[in-house]
């Protein structure tokens, strides 16, 4: 019953499709018609605290989590869906609490910090800022 345990439910920015991040894995559905368009398992890509789609793309950002997490809580991953690979990492000081991105943009936030990154043109940090406590 453990591995069936759902941690997060993201939308993409269209409200098209949405992930479900699990201890087993992720899996990505299509709204209408509702139906499952793909799963990994935790083989693939561990278990997932979280995984945000970049619209209709093969692009996702996982941030892991869980008990079996394939990388460590403080690296952000891309995954490219298409080459059934990670394809990119960006690690942090603190552990990754929460990812929202764009074609252009990526923010990225930390439990007493926000970054922002331009995104794939290529990927470098525009600025960061300290916060108060970001639980989420």
């Amino acid at each position: 019953m453990g591995d069936r345990k759902i941690y997060s439910i993201r939308f993409n920015q269209d409200h098209g499709c949405f992930t479900a991040s699990m201890e087993n894995g992720v899996r990505i559905y299509n709204v209408e018609p509702l139906v499952e368009k793909s799963h990994y398992d935790v083989e693939a890509v561990g278990s997932v605290a979280s995984c945000e789609m970049l619209f209709r793309t093969n692009i996702w950002a996982i941030i892991p989590g869980g008990m079996r997490p394939k990388v460590p809580e403080n690296i952000l991953q891309f995954y490219d869906e298409s080459q059934k690979k990670a394809i990119m990492e960006i690690k942090f000081a603190a552990a990754v609490k929460s990812v929202r991105f764009r074609r252009d943009k990526l923010v990225v936030v930390l439990p007493n910090r926000i970054h922002l990154f331009s995104f794939l043109q290529p990927t470098r940090e525009l600025f960061s800022v300290e916060t108060r406590a970001n639980p989420k």
